[in-house]
């Protein structure tokens, strides 16, 4: 069993029942650290745009708070719809509080090497969203396949539909 932290989730994985455990991180205390912070200084100004910024942008409150949440809805909602073959299967969100994901081997790629591969198969596509598309630990390999676990993010999904298909049989 391993835990690993990203931005918006806890990853737990459990190599003996082939799954991996998504967990979305809610930031209360930094919120409320924040409001406290910006209270103190009288800025309510800047108080209210956090609170009015909309939820994929990370600056907001609403992001903290819930954008972990979303990420995990819109994973299985995702691969239920399309089944795309590049996506790592995910099989069931508890309203995205939790999320189980079939486990694979990590990617033993090499990073530049991965980024090249992605690069070209969609035409430079990938700089729209880079931060999942750059990471190694992003990936895992299926069989020999190489698949994306992280794909809760709009942008991802954008370039999976349009060059899920080709990653995959590429």
């Amino acid at each position: 069993m391993t835990i690993k932290k990203g931005d918006h989730r806890i990853v737990i994985t459990l190599p003996l029942l082939g799954i991996a455990i998504k967990i979305p991180l809610i930031g209360v205390i930094s919120v409320l650290f924040d409001l406290t912070k910006e209270a103190k200084k009288m800025k309510t100004q800047k108080i209210i745009r956090k609170m009015t910024l909309p939820l994929d942008c990370h600056l907001g409150y609403k992001s903290i708070l819930f954008y972990g949440v979303l990420c995990n809805l819109m994973e299985f909602f995702f691969f239920v719809r399309t089944r795309n073959k590049f996506c790592q299967p995910t099989y069931f969100s508890l309203f995205g509080l939790i999320n189980i994901q079939k486990l694979g081997s990590p990617c033993k790629i090499k990073e530049c090497d991965l980024w090249q591969f992605l690069f070209t198969t969609t035409e430079g596509k990938i700089w729209d969203d880079i931060r999942v598309f750059s990471f190694a630990k992003n990936f895992c390999s299926n069989s020999g396949i190489i698949k994306i676990t992280n794909y809760g993010n709009q942008r991802t999904r954008r370039i999976i539909e349009e060059y899920g298909h080709k990653l995959a049989n590429a």
